[in-house]
């Protein structure tokens, strides 16, 4: 059985929204705006637990988007900011997408028995779970895994 868990990267595990003008920063590509932020989830616990989903056979995946702008500088300061975090704080994730802002990520959902999504923005979640997967919100990410390791979910 083939499970994809998948993360969104700010509002979900990387705080960005408490940064001080978060907004125009990134916009214009302001540096730091991408790795200088706190974690909104432990990230030593979110590691054991995906580990541990890893060895279950469970690809562990981020997908994120860019920022709203057509500043092509900006949004490649954010692609390289954000694979540097990733890198970093995650560096067993098995794959990671960054997408141009308002894609569809449930055009990326690989094919396969659960694509699961933890994701702050309900729209996205939404439309995650009307294309078969399953969704859940940013608030309690390791209580939420820790029901996926168990195979609560299906």
């Amino acid at each position: 059985m083939t499970i994809n868990v998948n993360f969104d990267m700010d509002g979900t595990l990387y705080d960005l929204y408490s940064l001080e003008n978060w907004l125009e920063g990134i916009v214009n590509g302001v540096k730091g705006y991408y790795t200088n932020g706190a974690t909104l989830v432990n990230m030593w616990k979110l590691s054991r637990v995906c580990r541990r989903l890893q060895k279950k056979g469970i690809k562990i995946n981020i997908i994120t988007w860019t920022q709203n702008t057509d500043n092509v500088n900006a949004i490649e300061q954010a692609r390289k900011e954000k694979i540097a975090w990733l890198r970093k704080k995650m560096p067993y994730v098995d794959n990671i997408i960054i997408l141009p802002y308002g894609t569809q990520k449930s055009d990326y959902m690989e094919d396969c028995v659960n694509n699961i999504l933890f994701d702050d923005n309900v729209e996205v979640r939404k439309d995650w779970e009307e294309m078969g997967g399953i969704a859940f919100s940013q608030t309690q990410i390791l209580n939420d895994l820790k029901t996926i390791e168990y195979r609560r979910i299906w």
